[in-house]
């Protein structure tokens, strides 16, 4: 029993110090930024247990109690919250270029695929640049009748695994997943 007891102090020391570092850094993190009002959440979770099984209900909820732009905390990732159609429109069309950036997952930097990608490049010329290419290259009227083979033949084959599920159950978001896959891959 003595060795057991010999444990236990510094493993509770151990945890009572981690716990006691998270919620610094998390109150620390909280007080710097002048954000919008929001429910307070858990350190490390956030506010992702309020959210619930359905979270565009909830959020619903939340927006009526903290208005149409408010904070979530989802995990250690702070999010602004945008829930009404006028100010989705001065986020989008009157301040778009403040807010057009993303956050680019750590996924993503390991491969540097947003150092050359259009989808993860930051707003800027070379965005500006890559979208142009990928306009008049890729997506002209042009390119996409001269392709139009390619998603025809996913197409077909699915609208006759359609017919042939007739009367049957048939799950729509793996057969239209199938489809969409076979597509990429011609």
């Amino acid at each position: 029993m003595d060795t057991r007891s010999g444990y236990c102090l510094p493993l509770l020391l151990t945890i009572v110090l981690l716990l006691f570092s998270v919620l610094l850094i998390w109150r620390r993190k909280k007080k710097t930024l002048p954000l919008p009002p929001g429910p307070p959440g858990w350190p490390l979770v956030g506010n992702l247990l309020q959210l619930g099984e359905k979270p565009n209900e909830s959020l619903f909820a939340l927006s009526r109690q903290y208005g149409p732009l408010m904070t979530l905390s989802l995990g250690m990732k702070t999010t602004v919250v945008v829930s009404s159609p006028s100010m989705a429109k001065e986020f989008l069309k009157t301040h778009d270029q403040i807010f057009s950036g993303r956050s680019v997952t750590q996924a993503v930097k390991a491969h540097s695929y947003h150092k050359t990608s259009v989808v993860w490049s930051q707003y800027g010329s070379y965005w500006r640049k890559l979208r142009r290419i990928s306009t008049t290259e890729l997506m002209s009227a042009k390119k996409v009748q001269a392709l139009q083979h390619l998603r025809r033949e996913p197409l077909l084959q699915m609208i006759q695994l359609l017919f042939e599920g007739k009367g049957k159950s048939v799950n729509i978001f793996h057969t239209i997943l199938h489809t969409a896959l076979n597509m990429m891959v011609e």
